[in-house]
């Protein structure tokens, strides 16, 4: 029996022959390489039993070749190893290096290639055991087997070369190729590459063998996503701490671009209000001692002077407090809205008993924000409804609203009203309705509400009828600051 047993697999066929003879219990199914008449090997799976023959302990032995499957076996370990190592590739000299490695394994690789779909060209970066070192490139629109594959998006599989005219010798002096196997590889629905292998002999690739590299050329696919996706990264990464560092530099000029507005602030309020209280005051010198001296147009002039002057210095106030608005000069704060309007209501009980107003309102929210810009908020909305204001009663009404994030407000007069297509322009630095003999102020009053507004994070908009009254509506997100 050990004749027929490779010299490597004797010893234990013999141990445990002997064990059974000796009636211990071994195993009857296992696997041995056996040899042919003319000396070549095969795996095989060999079940021995012990039967009585005519008398005799005999030994019965049933021997089957498992060539096929202990390659299929290989093939399977060989895929799991190339997808481990596949998932890990950091670049397509990785990628070209483990899937040569594979395929010598699962196929006996005579010769081949890993092309690349560059543009309109099918580029060959990688070959395998081809006397054609250099890297060269088949147009798309020309012949060629690989560039069939990538047109087609589908597997060729060539039993004999000599019968397709499309071949395409590599080089000179070119081993010769019989049959050739060729699986284009994809990411997402575009053709990236192929794997192209070459036999010499003909029919050398079989069904199993084109499963094989199809699963490979799965993997391919999936490689060249990550690594493109990883490149992309990189790339948007890198265009990030670009656009941080321009936006430092940006910041950087933001800051330089406040110190000169509190520069600028300085200048208009100091440099720019002292002549104007200069005029006002040596104009009311001369209307006071001098005005039996002056004639009629004079006294015109003179007047229309100061109050120039006085609107410029109101525009000047109106201009710096919006230039503040925003500013972190006060700090947030829990801040009690029904003593910001009783305070507004103190510092304006002249305007309210000369015009006969009364101010209504909800209980108000105690909220989170600067106590200044809330109250010059409602000062200018309580103001504007008291001056553009003809009833016999001018009378103010403050609501509250409130969701789970945000307050409304709505503060509401019984004024002259606005027409609707006046609802965004008011809103518009220095955008009268109305002329300055109307109507006093300086047109900034509704774009500093604005501004106050939107800086806690909110939004303003009026809901108005000419000739009946206005509501401001303006939100204060609860999580402001």
């Amino acid at each position: 029996m050990l004749e027929h047993i490779h010299p490597d697999d004797q010893k234990i066929a013999q141990e445990r022959a002997e064990a059974r003879q000796r009636g211990e219990t071994v195993a009857s199914l296992y696997q041995v390489t056996l040899v042919r008449k003319d000396g070549s090997t095969f795996p095989a799976e060999v079940n021995v039993t012990l039967i009585d023959f005519q008398g005799t302990a005999c030994s019965l032995c049933y021997a089957r070749d498992i060539t096929d499957r202990v390659k299929q076996e290989n093939r399977l370990e060989v895929l799991h190893r190339f997808t481990a190592q596949m998932a890990s590739a950091l670049d397509l000299d990785e990628v070209n290096r483990i899937t040569y490695n594979a395929l010598v394994q699962v196929l006996g690789l005579s010769r081949g290639s890993l092309g690349l779909v560059t543009g309109e060209e099918l580029t060959h970066e990688y070959r395998w055991n081809m006397k054609r070192t250099e890297v060269f490139s088949m147009p798309l629109d020309g012949p060629g087997i690989t560039v069939r594959a990538v047109n087609s998006k589908k597997t060729v599989l060539i039993k004999d070369i000599r019968d397709d005219k499309d071949y395409y010798q590599g080089g000179e002096d070119e081993e010769s190729t019989l049959s050739e196997l060729v699986v284009p590889f994809f990411v997402e629905d575009n053709v990236e590459g192929v794997i192209n292998v070459e036999n010499k002999e003909v029919n050398a690739f079989s069904a199993n063998d084109v499963i094989i590299v199809e699963i490979l050329a799965v993997h391919i696919g999936i490689a060249v996503e990550r690594m493109r996706i990883r490149t992309e990264q990189k790339e948007t990464q890198k265009r990030i701490f670009e656009l941080l560092d321009q936006l430092q530099q940006l910041n950087e000029e933001l800051e330089r671009s406040n110190q000169d507005l509190e520069s600028y602030t300085y200048v208009v309020s100091h440099d720019l209000k002292a002549p104007l209280r200069t005029i006002k005051s040596f104009g009311g010198f001369i209307l006071e001692d001098d005005i039996e001296q002056l004639s009629l147009d004079s006294k015109e002039y003179l007047n229309r002077i100061l109050n120039a002057a006085t609107h410029m210095d109101e525009l000047i106030t109106d201009l710096l407090t919006l230039s503040r608005v925003g500013r972190k000069d006060t700090e947030l704060g829990k801040v009690n809205l029904n003593e910001i309007v009783e305070s507004i209501e103190n510092d304006i009980i002249a305007i309210l008993k000369e015009k006969n107003a009364v101010i209504l309102k909800d209980d108000l929210p105690v909220i989170e924000g600067q106590a200044t810009w809330l109250k010059q908020l409602f000062l200018n909305l309580i103001t504007n409804g008291l001056k553009f204001n003809e009833s016999p009663q001018p009378t103010i009404r403050i609501r509250v609203e409130q969701s789970e994030e945000i307050y409304q407000f709505i503060v509401n007069d019984n004024g002259i009203g606005i027409s609707s297509e006046y609802f965004e322009k008011i809103f518009d630095l220095f955008e009268r309705l109305h002329s300055n003999d109307q109507y006093e102020g300086t047109g900034a009053g509704l774009s500093i509400c604005k501004r106050i507004v939107e800086g806690f994070g909110g939004r303003i908009w009026v809901e108005s009828e000419a000739g009946v009254g206005s509501s401001f509506y303006f939100t204060i997100p609860k999580t402001n600051g």
